[in-house]
């Protein structure tokens, strides 16, 4: 989710041997994705409603892009990504979590490589994703960089 031009971690992924299926919003970084992954997939699409059928996925990665979403609509970007993984499936993400954010928070304001974006935090992620199906199994805090989550979406009942 947010695969972007593909560099470093769909390349990373796909030349470890997974096959997998990029998603981004841009159609400039699909064009790029393309011209450095020329054998791999890719659609256009918005994270919040993937295009794919339920349950089809074994793993999911989003890095770097869901905390560029409002709150709502990260809640949505995890109600997206847990309908179409299998259960049990992984999914690791990048967000950031501060645990007195209000709900109405404007996010802040940073550059890269020239171009304004925002960045929401949300209050906390573990409560966010189990309403959407995850269990947070581990996160890794990189202070001034990113924190990172392994998520998992909850097993099939047997």
């Amino acid at each position: 989710m947010g695969c972007g031009n593909g560099w470093p971690i769909t390349d990373a992924l796909v030349t470890a041997g997974y096959r997998l299926v990029g998603l981004d919003s841009s159609q400039g970084m699909l064009e790029r994705f393309h011209r450095n992954l020329p054998n791999t997939p890719a659609v256009r699409a918005d994270a919040r409603a993937c295009p794919f059928a339920d349950s089809v996925f074994d793993a999911a990665v989003s890095w770097g892009m869901l905390f560029h979403l409002e709150p709502r609509d990260q809640a949505l970007a995890f109600a997206s990504v847990s309908r179409v993984l299998k259960p049990d499936a992984p999914f690791l993400f990048t967000a950031a979590e501060i645990p007195d954010v209000k709900a109405d928070d404007p996010g802040i304001t940073g550059t890269m490589n020239g171009v304004t974006f925002r960045y929401y935090a949300i209050a906390n992620y573990r409560t966010l994703i189990a309403e959407h199906g995850f269990g947070l199994v581990n996160v890794h805090d990189d202070p001034g960089v990113s924190a990172y989550y392994f998520a998992r979406k909850a097993a099939a009942d047997v």
